[in-house]
């Protein structure tokens, strides 16, 4: 399960962070980097779901990716299709060995930063392809709907500093789903390229019961 939030700065910035907690077949936890860079690129990419697409091929698909004179429109579309694409051949292999097609075997995905502007694009497997720009916050994964919560509170509380906001929305979101765990990991990604904005090793907020602790 995953946390994984996306929130744009008055300066044109962008924030991407997500939760570091995976679970295997057996039950066992593990960290995985979730939130990454696009090559040397002012572009980050995250995601929810089955990390072995989301994140490897996926990844492999970017590493090979034209981006000479790329712009977003035309960008974000290839990319919407290559990710759909291996989200396809996920399923026909799941349906060959007879087992159901859930949720966590595909994968949908964030990617933000600059191209011939700055951009946040939702990459979803029920066929949406979709800019957050505008609105400046979004949030996906078991943790998405309390990312939102968090965020909507802070926002109707005046509370305006993005970073900070952040780091209260993740803080609050790992922490209160389950299967989801530190450190979470925020870039800043701007025209002059992608940073670590800040990395939360322990969580102040408690866990509720039968969540995960930090």
């Amino acid at each position: 399960m995953t946390v994984v939030a996306v929130l744009r700065e008055l300066n044109e910035g962008i924030l991407l962070a997500a939760d570091s907690e995976a679970t295997g077949d057996a039950g066992l936890k593990s960290r995985m980097l979730k939130v990454r860079q696009i090559k040397s690129l002012p572009l980050a990419w995250a995601c929810k779901g089955n990390p072995a697409i989301g994140l490897d091929r996926f990844g492999q698909w970017l590493t090979r990716y034209d981006f000479t004179n790329a712009v977003w429109d035309k960008f974000s579309e290839d990319a919407f299709l290559a990710l759909a694409e291996l989200n396809r051949q996920q399923r026909e292999r799941t349906r060959k060995t007879g087992a159901e097609v859930t949720d966590d075997l595909l994968s949908d995905c964030i990617i933000a930063g600059w191209l011939d502007r700055p951009d946040m694009y939702v990459l979803s497997d029920d066929g949406n392809l979709f800019s957050v720009w505008e609105q400046g916050f979004y949030s996906m994964g078991s943790g998405g709907p309390a990312a939102r919560i968090a965020f909507s509170a802070l926002f109707l509380n005046g509370l305006s500093q993005p970073e900070s906001v952040l780091k209260i929305v993740m803080e609050a979101a790992t922490a209160l789903s389950p299967q989801c765990g530190p450190p979470v990991q925020c870039l800043r990604i701007t025209q002059k390229g992608v940073k670590q904005a800040f990395r939360l090793e322990q969580l102040a907020l408690q866990s509720r019961p039968g969540s995960n602790e930090p």
